[in-house]
């Protein structure tokens, strides 16, 4: 069930122990695919719904039965999907080093607040006018895709694939649950239609959340190597000013420190400040200073 979600990262077979605490973003009140599709009418039971079911039943019940079935079938598999990354936490961690491109896109204090930009690069891009009159062909077109920001804590992989708004687990009414033994195979039938949709669907999100977490990452590893490896970005520029003391109506601050941005980053269009970018991947996150120190045998 996972494998497309490991494809979409390029890695496979990483299996470490689950952790004893709640993985985030596990949803409680999820029923089994069984138990959904013996679901029946019991006498006595509310029967509230529209009252011209005669001649829509079947087709209101089979809508019920999918909904419920897409439903709980989407909170289950999310669940799954959840409790096995949670399982190979380390694996994501070190795939995923949002502090470790902070450290290196700014220095000091300022890498603890600073969340470079999301660059994305398109091979080969073409565009024309409105009136069909001129093509334009790049070979390489870049964007700032999310811009830089001042943040009070490092993106997490957990935030892009754990952490999620609760589903509502809503019930049918009495009125659209089955009577008889052919209305029960109606619902059984159509709760594992509605089931395995749910499942597409989660599986569908969760790598469509992969993608968007490694969009973010690669980006910001992508300006890190457009400013300090080829020159073709120049950097975010970040003032910091340290107040002794800051006085405010009901308080006063000992030791402010202001920390913004004060110029985004841009692309540098001057082809003669570029450099050619030689990417060894035991140091591509080092800064250019660590690289020299290495060099040096520091």
């Amino acid at each position: 069930m996972l494998k497309p979600l490991l494809l979409a990262v390029a890695i496979a077979g990483a299996s470490l122990p689950a952790f004893a605490a709640p993985t985030p973003g596990v949803q409680d009140g999820v029923s089994p695919l069984k138990d959904l599709q013996k679901m029946h009418y019991v006498t006595g039971m509310s029967l509230s719904g529209d009252d011209d079911l005669a001649n829509k039943r079947s087709r209101s019940m089979r809508d019920a039965a999918l909904s419920v079935g897409a439903q709980h079938g989407y909170v289950a598999t999310m669940n799954e999907l959840r409790k096995q990354l949670d399982a190979e936490s380390d694996t994501w961690e070190a795939l995923f080093p949002f502090k470790d491109v902070m450290r290196i896109a700014s220095k000091g204090d300022k890498s603890l607040f600073y969340l470079p930009p999301v660059i994305i690069k398109t091979e080969g891009l073409t565009s024309t006018d409105e009136n069909h009159k001129v093509i334009k062909i790049s070979n390489t077109y870049y964007e700032i895709y999310k811009e830089e920001r001042v943040v009070l804590n490092a993106p997490d992989w957990r935030e892009y694939l754990l952490i999620d708004i609760p589903v509502d687990l809503s019930k049918p009414v009495g009125a659209l649950l089955p009577k008889t033994p052919a209305e029960q195979q109606l619902w059984s039938d159509s709760v594992a239609e509605g089931w395995q949709a749910g499942v597409n669907m989660a599986n569908e999100e969760m790598t469509a959340r992969v993608r968007n977490l490694g969009t973010d990452f690669t980006g910001m590893v992508r300006y890190l190597q457009l400013v300090e490896g080829t020159g073709q970005m120049t950097p975010t520029f970040l003032a910091e000013q340290t107040i002794n003391r800051v006085k405010s109506k009901n308080g006063m601050h000992i030791g402010q420190t202001t920390i913004a941005i004060t110029a985004p980053a841009t692309f540098n269009d001057n082809v003669g400040g570029w450099v050619p970018l030689d990417l060894d991947p035991r140091d591509g996150y080092r800064s250019a200073e660590e690289r020299a120190a290495i060099n040096r045998g520091e």
